[in-house]
């Protein structure tokens, strides 16, 4: 991995970043910060969801050849996120 890019760490259960083990390879290696925190998985987890259904609703097997075509994703995620 070339030196000038940040590595991240995803710590899916709570207490895994806490240990000290883990602090301590932390400390070691500064490229790579936790990222993500299970409290914070719970989000990404939901915006996954939530784009996966707009592809299920909106996007799949679909072509939009205009803006105008477009326009009803727009509406659509306005609607869905409003309710």
């Amino acid at each position: 991995m070339p030196g000038d890019l940040e590595l991240y760490a995803i710590c899916d259960n709570y207490a895994t970043h806490r240990t000290v083990a883990v602090k301590k390879w932390l400390l070691h290696h500064p490229r790579v910060p936790p990222a993500l925190h299970a409290h914070q998985l719970v989000l990404t987890e939901l915006v996954a969801r939530w784009f996966a259904e707009l592809t299920r609703c909106k996007l799949r097997r679909s072509a939009h050849r205009s803006v105008t075509e477009l326009e009803t994703v727009t509406s659509y995620c306005q609607r869905i996120t409003t309710s």
